[in-house]
């Protein structure tokens, strides 16, 4: 399985496969493309 990430601190999307994991900067946007039903996880450390 592969799938696309983009936050606005990269300049275009990267791609990732299998159970790869990236961090978004505190109050930051980001998006996520995937080509089939996918469980996405996130979490919060303080």
């Amino acid at each position: 399985m592969s799938w696309m990430f983009y936050c606005p601190a990269l300049t275009e999307w990267q791609a990732f496969t299998g159970d790869m994991a990236f961090e978004v900067p505190a109050n930051a946007k980001f998006g996520v493309k995937v080509r089939q039903v996918t469980n996405y996880v996130c979490s919060y450390f303080a």
